[in-house]
């Protein structure tokens, strides 16, 4: 079975700066788009981020990370987004 969430989101935490790419319907090849942006690691732009995320309408996330910094970006995504 092939799973497609319409609005999606992949984050790559790093140390100082998260990557933050949400896929949604658009113009691409595959009826698709992609839009990126960064965030510094502070907590209240992670918050930033998070309300960000549930702007764009956003569902589903899926978190790369190493160590313990993916800890605080799980915390504000629960926190002031819609995702648990």
């Amino acid at each position: 079975m092939h799973v497609l969430y319409e609005r999606c989101a992949g984050i790559d935490v790093g140390k100082d700066v998260i990557a933050v790419a949400v896929r949604r319907p658009g113009d691409g090849v595959d009826g698709r788009t992609t839009v990126k942006r960064t965030f510094k690691t502070f907590y209240g732009v992670l918050r930033e981020a998070a309300k960000w995320l549930t702007s764009q309408g956003v569902t589903h996330v899926a978190m790369e990370a190493t160590g313990i910094y993916s800890a605080p970006v799980l915390h504000a995504l629960v926190e002031h987004g819609n995702f648990a």
